[in-house]
């Protein structure tokens, strides 16, 4: 019975960190919203660029895999960073292991 409690503990405080951090995030995204915003202008432009102009859109094929693969990498780096735990001592479970790739693209 113990055990039980101590395994609802654990997800409890690790459901609050993770709610502190989220809320940073968004944050953080309020502040520079102008950004996401000239990067989604950004993205239309190019995407419709691709759809228009043929010749286009095998580079765009080739730097979207190529970008993918990045970001894979990374992702697949953070997540075995991750899994031997926070360096910090707080409680791990695996709803706050997204918080390093967050960390991670914020530096």
């Amino acid at each position: 019975m113990s055990e039980e409690k101590t395994v609802q503990a654990a997800e409890c405080v690790c459901g609050v960190v993770g709610a502190a951090r989220l809320q940073r995030e968004f944050q953080h995204l309020r502040a520079g919203w102008c950004w996401l915003l000239v990067f989604g202008i950004l993205m239309t432009v190019c995407g419709a660029a691709a759809v228009v102009f043929p010749a286009l859109t095998v580079l765009t094929t080739v730097v979207a895999v190529q970008v993918l693969g990045v970001v894979l990498i990374v992702a697949g780096l953070a997540t075995i960073v991750m899994s031997f735990g926070p360096a910090d001592g707080a409680v791990s479970c695996s709803s706050c292991s997204w918080a390093f790739s967050i960390w991670l693209w914020d530096s």
